[in-house]
């Protein structure tokens, strides 16, 4: 879900199995500004049904578990499974990512996941002054809103994920 400068964004996710693939099928971003919560929930449906018309039935819905009204007004008005995301540490994510970029287990279906191929192209680690950390930056010059939505899809199958060996093995 995204606020006044970033945008509501949805990833459809699939994982093989045996957790040795993951296929992003979708993303879609909209605009945050000026956009109810009953908006956001029919683009959602809107999404989801091209999802089940083109790949079958929808597992689980990870929303950002920051914003619990939304969440429950989602769980409360639509037909599927909303559960919280995880949201663990940033680090964990992008070290997944890592992990699935490098051992060629991630897939995005092409034409329909150039938001979140840019993001993963464009994403910066460094360091903030103010709060002595390292964080992602999140200043605009990247797509944090759509690689968020893509890591909240598989964050509760990291643990899974990362166990699997790469391909080939090692």
């Amino acid at each position: 879900f995204g606020g006044n400068k970033s945008k509501h964004a949805f990833t459809a996710t699939a994982i093989d199995n045996d957790w040795r693939h993951v296929y992003v099928l979708k993303t879609k971003k909209i605009p945050a500004a000026g956009v109810s919560v009953e908006q956001l929930i029919r683009d959602f449906e809107l999404f989801a049904g091209e999802i089940e018309r083109d790949y079958g039935e929808i597992d689980y819905v990870y929303p950002d578990n920051a914003e619990q009204t939304i969440i429950n007004s989602m769980a409360q008005s639509t037909k599927y499974r909303i559960l919280g995301c995880y949201k663990g540490e940033i680090i964990d994510r992008i070290r997944c990512e890592s992990l699935l970029l490098g051992g060629g287990r991630l897939f995005l279906v092409k034409g329909y996941n150039d938001d979140l191929a840019n993001g993963l192209r464009n994403a910066v680690w460094h360091w903030n002054q103010k709060e002595q950390k390292e964080e992602r930056l999140d200043d605009g010059t990247s797509d944090i809103d759509t690689l968020d939505a893509f890591e909240y899809s598989i964050e509760r199958d990291i643990t899974q994920s990362e166990r699997k060996p790469l391909k080939g093995g090692i």
